[in-house]
Parts: C-alpha cells; structure tokens; sequence
C-alpha cells in the first residue's frame, strides 16, 4: 500500500510538473563578421505547444528584453559559467540609428501622421535619404526605441500570442557583438577569453498577475481564470556561440 501511494504520488508530480511549452534553439551562426569592430549573428529559435490545448500568454517575440519583460531574454556561458551579458549582445547595429520615439510627440497621432513625423525626423537630424521610413540604405536598420502605439492596455492586448495544439512557431533574431573583450558591470569585471568555451540560451518569463493594473478588472479575472492561459518559466537548450577571433 505503501509503495502503490508513492507510485501515486509521483505520477501526479510528474502529470503537474509536465512542460506545456518546448523552447528550442535551433541554429546560432555568423552572417557577417567583414568589419573588424563588429559580428553579426542570425539566431533561429522555435516555441512548440507540447498540450492538446489551444494555449494563450502574452508575449513579445521582437528582440530580447529583461527578466520581467514579455520579450524573452539572453544568457551567455563561458566555460560553463554564467557571463552577466546584458551589455555582450546587442539586437542592433552600431550601424542603427537609434531613436527615443517617445520623444517625438506620437501618441494619438494616425499612422499615417507618425510616419510622417518620423520621417521628417530622420531627413533633419540623420540626414535620411527615402521616401519612406521603411527604406533600407545600404543594409542600415532604423531602430525606434519605445514605438508602441495606443495606452497600457492596447499594448499589452496587442501582446497576447495564441499557439495551437502541438504547432511549433518559429522565429529568426539578428544579434550583435561590438567584439569588445572587456566588459563591466558594476561591481563585476568580465573579460570574453577567445580560446573559452562559449555557450547561449534564451528564457521565456510568461506572467499574468503582474499586470492586474495594466487590464480592466473583467479582462484580467477573465485570464486568471482561463486555464489555457498560461504562466511559467521556459528555458531553452544551450547552443554554442563564437567568440573567437
């Protein structure tokens, strides 16, 4: 009798402990490594629903962000040791012009209007040439930082990411490594030793508490009580990434 409830025990641990998400790397490699102050990487990585279930969780999959951000977000190993790499990888080019949008006045403007906005931006300070904002110039990415339309609410409505029963979604991100060896983050010291072996994972932090002021009171007890809209943490496999010569 003893044993059969242990035997019970387990199963039902091991019913509840049971991943409703696979989080995989599938391939890390240099794109581009022509100039000596920079290395391209495209990164491709897959998010598979392992239930019968239709699952819902808010989710951001544009880059990476930190570890209470809907974005996922990057861990880098040196010799089986943890690289504090918030400051190793970048989603942009040192190619990139980087734009606050927060400061050019968008919010309640049409599309139409924030384009045109921007784009008169880019032509006085940048010296942009294009007739659009979406126009590519010698392989050179415009990023806008904080480009997110409507208030809290649309926002984070417009982050709820739906994945049907055992479908597997996959998505490609460009990192970059300015090739700086030594690093700093307060109080810490980090040096990137090219003969070390390096490894890469990402983590995907899904929440729903967190954001009760973020939610009308209906719509936020209508996720909480939702059980296929999930929570949790998903770690992804480790892959190696070069940080050599």
């Amino acid at each position: 009798m003893r044993f059969l409830y242990i035997l019970l025990t387990f199963t039902a641990f091991n019913c509840f402990s049971q991943q409703e998400l696979e989080l995989r790397i599938q391939s890390l490699k240099t794109v581009e490594s022509t100039d000596d102050a920079e290395r391209k990487y495209e990164l491709i990585y897959t998010v598979t629903n392992l239930t019968d279930r239709r699952l819902s969780f808010f989710f951001r999959p544009v880059g990476f962000g930190g570890s209470m951000s809907n974005r996922p977000y990057y861990k880098c190993y040196q010799n089986n040791e943890y690289l504090d790499s918030g400051r190793l990888l970048n989603t942009y080019s040192k190619n990139s012009y980087k734009i606050d949008a927060t400061t050019l006045n968008l919010e309640g403007k049409s599309q139409k209007e924030q384009d045109s906005i921007v784009l008169k931006y880019l032509k006085e300070k940048v010296r942009f040439e294009g007739d659009s904002i979406k126009t590519k110039i010698s392989g050179t990415r415009i990023d806008f930082e904080g480009f997110l339309q409507g208030n809290h609410e649309d926002r984070l409505l417009k982050q709820i990411y739906t994945i049907e029963p055992g479908t597997t979604i996959t998505h490609t991100e460009h990192l970059y490594w300015n090739k700086e060896r030594y690093f700093t983050v307060d109080p810490h010291e980090y040096y990137v030793d090219e003969h070390g072996k390096h490894e890469f994972e990402i983590t995907m932090v899904l929440m729903k508490q967190p954001f009760k002021d973020q939610l009308p009171i209906k719509k936020f007890e209508e996720i909480m009580a939702d059980n296929n809209f999930i929570k949790g943490v998903f770690v992804s496999n480790k892959i190696p990434i070069d940080f050599g010569k």
